[in-house]
């Protein structure tokens, strides 16, 4: 049976509560965080976060023609009032105080733009959530964690301030700002099943990256993305003359990542899903892996230390670290001076996978 092609999201929003639901839904989706303006004046609640929804949707969809945008907004509405993010641990203290022992309203808007048919779906979503009453030190507590400042009302049910909520009354994930609910409603609207965007459906191939278009499209990406040239213990690399795979569906390219083979072993210079959530950096190290075996040679790459996230991704699949290399960015830092005034990062971590032992 021929496997069926991969869809995938793009989440106006770098929010994780948003990534983390989408993930767990297995919904494919890639982050390209929006730049649209907040502010609003004279809008109920629940037309400011559809309003909002909407800005960061056609803001991202204008840099990215023809894709799937999906803008999520959230504000909490209380006596009539909409609170976001408090500004300041103070201003967090007194919406608490409010809050405690009485019910609020959590809105979230939600504005899908298909940017093959050009329609534009929205959804306006409201969850209520009964507060409980915490402490003056459990308060001071939680607001000295600076999680309140970062969260629309000041608040989400799957962090620290969970033990102080009584109840919810609907849609939990709508809390956490997106309605999975509403997601499915608005891409059955568009003729779209939740099961086009299940990359466990495999719907994805992994071949290599072996024509021109391939090499010109991966040297544009690393330019836009870190700049030229790629800087690694091994030394400079130019992307455009290394071999590598790729992993596409219906022939948009979905990752990459590029490699060299010498007495060392086999590096991975480059390794860039372009997807969330979707085992596309699985697939790509996978394959590596394979290339590795057969030449019966270790696997070895580096991540640097502002890139968490891709440290437990490699030690999840199996490698394991051997080596930090201190103070990587002066190495880096004469090809792109821009890293050192930044601070980007400091260190390396070295992780490898040895080939098995013959039987």
């Amino acid at each position: 049976m021929e496997l069926p092609p991969l869809r995938h999201l793009v989440l106006a929003s770098s929010s994780p509560a948003r990534h983390q639901l989408l993930r767990s839904a297995h919904i494919a989706h890639r982050i390209e965080p929006s730049a649209a303006s907040e502010s609003f004046t004279g809008l109920s609640t629940r037309e400011a976060v559809t309003e909002l929804a909407g800005r960061k949707a056609r803001e991202v969809a204008g840099r990215l023609p023809g894709q799937l945008v999906l803008g999520c907004d959230s504000l909490l509405e209380l006596d009539g009032r909409p609170y976001g993010k408090p500004k300041g641990k103070e201003a967090a203290r007194a919406l608490w105080h409010q809050l405690a022992g009485r019910e609020a309203t959590l809105w979230t808007g939600h504005v899908l733009l298909d940017g093959s048919s050009k329609r534009a779906l929205e959804r306006a979503v409201p969850t209520t959530v009964s507060f409980g009453w915490p402490s003056e030190p459990e308060l001071a507590s939680y607001l000295e964690s600076g999680e309140a400042t970062r969260l629309a009302g000041g608040f989400s049910i799957e962090g620290r301030a969970a033990p102080f909520l009584r109840a919810v009354a609907g849609e939990p994930a709508n809390v956490m700002g997106l309605s999975l609910v509403a997601l499915r409603e608005m891409l059955a609207e568009l003729g779209l099943a939740l099961a086009e965007f299940d990359w466990e459906k495999r719907g994805v191939l992994v071949r290599p990256l072996e024509s021109d278009d391939d090499r010109r499209w991966l040297t544009r990406m690393v330019e836009e993305t870190w700049g030229l040239p790629l800087v690694s213990l091994s030394g400079l690399h130019d992307p455009g003359t290394l071999p590598g795979i790729v992993a596409e569906s219906c022939g948009e390219r979905l990752g990459v990542a590029c490699y060299r083979l010498d007495e060392k072993g086999l590096e991975v210079v480059l390794l860039q899903s372009l997807l969330e959530g979707a085992g596309i950096g699985g697939r790509l190290l996978e394959g590596a892996r394979q290339l590795a075996r057969e030449a019966s040679v270790r696997l070895w790459l580096i991540t640097t230390d502002e890139n968490m996230g891709a440290l437990s991704f490699y030690l999840r699949q199996g490698l394991r670290l051997v080596a930090v290399h201190e103070d990587f960015i002066s190495r880096v830092a004469p090809f792109k001076p821009r890293l050192l005034q930044a601070e980007v990062f400091r260190d390396a971590f070295e992780l490898e996978q040895r080939p098995s032992p013959s039987r």
